[in-house]
């Protein structure tokens, strides 16, 4: 008896747009932006994950350089709110930067309806499922 092992390619061929996913500075909590990156690198995505606590500098060194589609950015603790506010507000400001778009999530803000939108981000993924319907809205 022969066995043959086909291989499969998990990842597609297709790279769609970049990303970067990140915590807010300040923001110890790594596991949800970790899942989100991973399931983005999945989908096709090419994915510049940074973790928990990106010093602000950093985090923008790098969106100059890789120039990406999206921003994902988040936020666990309420406090870390401001400090994501304060980042997308330099995007904004800034002429390179401020075509990126942002989307934030994570459980600071779960208890306050509508409170992401004090950010200034452009849209808020409650959970996977629903960053993952925004994105394929923005693929079509």
């Amino acid at each position: 008896m022969k066995i043959i092992i086909i291989m499969q390619e998990v990842v597609p061929q297709r790279i769609m747009a970049k990303a970067v996913v990140t915590a807010a500075p300040n923001e110890f909590h790594e596991i949800g932006a970790w899942m989100i990156s991973d399931i983005l690198e999945h989908a096709g995505w090419d994915v510049r994950y940074l973790g928990a606590n990106t010093p602000a500098d950093d985090l923008l060194d790098l969106l100059r350089s890789f120039h990406p589609k999206v921003l994902a950015l988040s936020v666990t603790m309420p406090f870390n709110i401001l400090k994501a506010k304060e980042i997308i507000n330099t995007l904004r400001r800034d002429m390179e930067l401020q075509k990126i778009m942002v989307i934030i999530g994570g459980r600071a803000f779960n208890e306050v309806l509508d409170i992401w939108r004090t950010t200034g981000a452009d849209y808020f993924a409650a959970n996977v499922m629903e960053l993952k319907a925004l994105l394929s809205r923005m693929e079509n």
